[in-house]
């Protein structure tokens, strides 16, 4: 190889790899209106590497930490936050503890008011490489209740890109510390709670002539929605149990279920990010548009709002996320947004969050 050839060429490709690495900044177009975020009064949770846990409060935005995190040498025995649910009407935190080293990982309670913690489970088990727990968690409004999914294994549906993981839905009174008599197979997907701490919506898998027997069922106004989902061999289905009797009522096709503050209204998303509401007392679908909606999708619902993970907004300062593996390049920043599901008005909550913080919220 000639030293002109290395001239020329060495240098397109450093610039080639630099621009192959650069994240793809995707924009949702404004303008925001300001003013909805305000009616948000609640916490935010989420996960600071390495083990570290934060409460943000809403509206006020002041920030605390649950969990210190780990900032130069980390000691095992604080081990990483691999999901977080809550809080519930008394203040109370669910997280997953993963113990990479020492496969194992724990089933823990915060308790915000009085900085108690209680550990309901140790189990043995890695949950980050060997899904011995799912990357949900659901800890009830009132009752005491923390579902989980465990045990999950691969699941291929259809294409390469729609492996899912199916596992053991498991339910725990944190009072008793045991596990209620109720198990169902689970997708390792979203877990929601009704206002009630008795009935939770969780994803399962139907049959694909099943699927469409129920799709049939429903006037959907988004001729798009469930379209790929329903060519699919099993077909992710949102399911309602009923904890108390056992019984399960299998709602419609979709995903990443959030059920309303009120509990009479479900949104869900297909694999293509459609979304829709489904208004339990009526049986009606409605689709819904949060502008700039991204999976994992909603972490609040009310009749009139949504707060969701989104795109940032054009014309806002783009951020790529830091500290990664060799093997990943960085990715962009998204937000947490809260829109009108009537009008589509929409405000950024909160501007720069990394895709991969274990995020939850709560009143």
């Amino acid at each position: 190889m000639n030293n002109n050839f290395k001239v020329i060429v060495f240098p397109l490709l450093i610039v080639l790899i630099f621009v192959s690495c650069r994240p793809k900044f995707e924009t949702v177009p404004g303008p925001e209106t300001k003013g909805i975020a305000k009616d948000l009064h609640g916490t935010l949770l989420f996960d600071k590497p390495v083990g570290g846990l934060v409460s943000i409060s809403l509206p006020s935005k002041k920030e605390r930490y649950i969990r210190k995190p780990c900032e130069t040498a980390c000691d095992e025995s604080l081990g990483r936050v691999h999901s977080v649910s809550g809080p519930d009407i008394y203040g109370r935190i669910a997280i997953i503890e993963n113990h990479m080293v020492k496969k194992r990982h724990l089933l823990k309670i915060y308790e915000m008011n009085n900085d108690t913690v209680s550990t309901i489970f140790d189990r043995t088990g890695d949950v980050l490489w060997g899904d011995e727990a799912g990357d949900f968690l659901a800890l009830s409004p009132a009752n005491g209740y923390v579902a989980l999914v465990t045990n999950a294994s691969s699941v291929q549906l259809r294409n390469p890109d729609a492996l899912l993981k199916y596992g053991t839905l498991e339910i725990w009174d944190i009072k008793t510390k045991t596990k209620l008599p109720v198990e169902y197979k689970a997708l390792n997907d979203r877990l929601s709670w009704f206002p009630d701490g008795k009935h939770l919506a969780f994803v399962d898998l139907l049959n694909q002539d099943a699927a469409n027997k129920l799709y049939l069922t429903k006037d959907i106004p988004n001729k798009k929605y469930g379209k790929s989902d329903l060519q699919w061999q099993r077909v992710p289905i949102v399911s309602i149990l009923n904890i108390e009797t056992g019984d399960v009522k299998n709602l419609f096709i979709g995903r990443r279920p959030i059920v309303s503050e009120e509990g009479d209204v479900i949104m869900m998303g297909d694999y293509d990010n459609n979304w829709i509401i489904f208004y339990l007392n009526e049986e009606i679908i409605k689709p819904v548009y949060p502008p700039g909606i991204i999976w994992p999708g909603a972490l609040h619902l009310t009749r009139s709002t949504v707060f969701y993970w989104g795109l940032p907004t054009k014309g806002t300062k783009l951020k790529a996320t830091k500290m990664h593996s060799p093997l990943v390049w960085p990715k962009s920043m998204y937000t947490l947004k809260v829109a009108e599901i009537e009008t589509g008005k929409f405000e950024t909550v909160i501007p720069y969050i990394d895709y991969r913080r274990k995020i939850s919220y709560g009143k």
